[in-house]
């Protein structure tokens, strides 16, 4: 038979639960309940005080984890390591931040600079090369017209040219061309410049448009009237400091789109303007036909030609050197007869022919051979300049110079 072991379990009696071994009694029960423990062996007291003690220490660490809100561990607690991650993020996040504190305190030194800079320009006036060479750089309004700019640049190289023309015409005639003043002179360019800004804004509305073309071709009539391009150079360079190109965009550009804009009004009748160019012809016309008043009388109260000389007078031209409809009434009258009202892009006209000349060079003419006549007209404009300052009033202009 086997040997029964010390470490047996011991048998229920009288219907009562047995107490396992290293179990924990919980409860005061009565000794009397209590069944006996059987014999164990000669260790077991020692070994079961040792399970007791070990038990004791699992639940006063249970305990103490419980106390501290702590989940149980079941490994030792070593402290963990802390994580590079977080430390990394911590520092990038302050090298960010010095980075947003340089960009700023950058854009807050060229606000205040450009702050600065604008005093001088504005209310100082400063016109040394340094200035110059920074409104050229940076893009500076001299006005904003229906929030378009006007650029400070333009405003320089226009008053720079306008001062050097009053310059040299001070130079050649003292006693006749006297120097307006710099506020005069700012005045001057810069009104011009606005006024041209809705022009070209109001051209852009009607789909006018001038092309490099036109822009050729009006050149070379300028050329030929001065006798060359070399004396229009040397002419350009002297009395504004322009070269050819300046001259194209600052002068003949506008020139045509002002020319165009002015064949657009006079052929609207809706136009308050044009209605009253109509009328005002139509009463110089009754003037010569039914006053009996002499058509260089009527020319000198009426007409708005500045070109031309006294009572009307254009001089002998040829066909080639007039407007076509002008040309087509004109050389159709006999001499001394006066048209009826004519329409032009130019607007309204009375004609009158002194002369013809048919087929003979003379000094009076430049026609080659053709025939050439010595014509007068009366014209009535649609007031262009009108019109524009009426625009003006209307649309919304910030003016930095004056």
């Amino acid at each position: 038979m086997p040997k029964a072991s010390s470490k047996s379990i011991p048998k229920k009696t009288n219907g009562q639960k047995t107490v396992k071994k290293g179990e924990i009694k919980t409860e005061a029960k009565d000794e009397s309940k209590i069944v006996p423990k059987p014999a164990l062996a000669q260790d077991q007291p020692s070994e079961e005080k040792e399970t007791a003690e070990a038990r004791r220490e699992i639940l006063n660490i249970i305990k103490e984890d419980s106390e501290q809100g702590k989940p149980v561990s079941s490994v030792s607690d070593k402290p963990k390591p802390k994580s590079k991650t977080k430390a990394k993020s911590t520092g990038g996040t302050k090298v960010g931040q010095k980075i947003g504190l340089v960009v700023l305190a950058v854009i807050i030194i060229f606000i205040l600079a450009v702050g600065v800079f604008s005093f001088g320009l504005y209310q100082l006036k400063w016109h040394d090369k340094i200035t110059q060479k920074i409104v050229k750089a940076l893009p500076f309004p001299a006005a904003i017209v229906n929030y378009q700019a006007v650029s400070y640049e333009s405003f320089n190289k226009d008053l720079a040219a306008l001062k050097n023309y009053y310059q040299k015409q001070n130079e050649m005639n003292p006693e006749v061309v006297d120097i307006p003043g710099e506020d005069d002179l700012r005045s001057m360019i810069i009104n011009k410049l606005i006024k041209e800004s809705v022009l070209k804004q109001q051209a852009k509305a009607m789909k006018i448009s001038v092309t490099d073309e036109e822009l050729q071709q009006e050149l070379d009539k300028v050329i030929v009237s001065t006798g060359s391009r070399e004396l229009l150079e040397q002419s350009l360079q002297e009395l504004y400091n322009w070269t050819i190109s300046d001259f194209t965009s600052s002068i003949l550009k506008t020139y045509i789109f002002r020319e165009k804009m002015q064949e657009k009004l006079s052929f609207d009748d809706s136009l308050n303007y044009n209605q009253a160019a109509k009328q005002k012809i139509e009463e110089a016309y009754a003037k010569i036909t039914k006053e009996n008043k002499t058509f260089e009388e009527v020319a000198d109260q009426y007409n708005e030609d500045q070109a031309t000389g006294e009572g009307g007078d254009l001089g002998f031209v040829s066909r080639t050197d007039l407007d076509q409809v002008f040309a087509d009434a004109a050389f159709s009258l006999e001499e001394g007869k006066v048209s009826e009202i004519v329409h032009t892009r130019y607007g309204y006209h009375i004609i009158k022919v002194d002369e013809k000349i048919k087929g003979v060079d003379s000094e009076d003419t430049s026609s080659n051979g053709e025939e050439v006549i010595h014509v007068r007209h009366i014209l009535v404009r649609v007031d262009l300049d009108s019109w524009l300052d009426n625009k003006l009033d209307i649309v919304r202009v910030f003016n930095f110079i004056i």
